[in-house]
């Protein structure tokens, strides 16, 4: 299912979105943007879905933003405008949602593609996986969240040399620097992502929504600093804690301990 730009298939509580433009490097144009934001909302939507993996056909996880697409414009900036923001829209509804998403990286993730992988919650990349900036080559300036998201990962020094002198980072250096989670072989990298996926579906979906939100809100300082954190922990967890899920999980965890 899903477009010519973007493939949806289902597992379970597993939902994939596969970026298919392999013969434009998987730049994102607005068909696609549109298809992310689509998705995204469906996937949100769905009771049954618990993850949600990206991932991409072809050599080249993203190479960024359709250069092509924006260039022959007849109103660059009009046009422009409207792919950040439509995917902007995609990427603010995945990072509020209760969707744990992982990203699955081979080849190139540049520009907006860097910060596709950015924005998810957990990142598989492949050996041949490359994390790069590129948007001061062409002039342009970053967009999808990185400019808000990099510097909270790597720190303003790192996230500037990224940004404005054109580092590459290879799988390895990117895991060392905290982009990503783990690095695998290219072949395994789509499989290691579900596994990863399923693993947190598994999980007790209350709890696991609301870490998210509590680890973003932290990472983020978008709540009222350590004390008001403290507290909001305090609520939440007094809460979880009154789903049959928790009980049982509990009282399954006190059982084991007593044999």
């Amino acid at each position: 299912m899903g477009t010519r730009a973007l493939l949806t298939a289902k597992d379970g509580p597993v939902v994939t979105l596969t970026i298919d433009r392999p013969d434009a490097g998987n730049a994102i144009n607005l068909e696609l943007a549109a298809a992310l934001r689509d998705a995204a909302r469906d996937a949100i939507a769905d009771p049954g879905c618990a993850a949600l993996v990206i991932a991409a056909n072809g050599r080249v996880f993203c190479s960024g933003g359709d250069l092509a697409s924006i260039a022959g414009a007849a109103d660059v900036r009009g046009h422009l405008r409207e792919l950040a923001l439509t995917l902007h829209a995609a990427m603010a509804l995945l990072r509020e949602s209760r969707l744990v998403v992982v990203a699955a990286v081979t080849g190139a993730a540049a520009g907006a593609g860097f910060a596709l992988a950015r924005n998810a919650d957990l990142v598989v990349a492949g050996e041949s996986a490359r994390f790069l900036a590129a948007y001061a080559a062409v002039g342009l300036t970053p967009d999808t969240g990185l400019s808000y998201l990099l510097p909270r990962v790597v720190g303003a020094h790192r996230a500037t040399e990224l940004a404005l002198l054109g580092r590459t980072l290879d799988a390895r250096t990117a895991r060392e620097w905290g982009i990503v989670n783990e690095v695998v072989q290219d072949s395994a990298v789509t499989e290691r992502a579900g596994e990863l996926a399923r693993t947190v579906a598994s999980g007790p979906r209350p709890a696991v929504a609301e870490t998210k939100r509590l680890l973003r809100e932290g990472a983020t300082g978008s709540g009222d600093g350590f004390r008001g954190q403290l507290d909001e922990e305090a609520r939440v967890i007094a809460e979880t804690a009154m789903s049959d899920d928790a009980r049982q999980r509990i009282q399954a965890f006190l059982a084991a301990r007593r044999r």
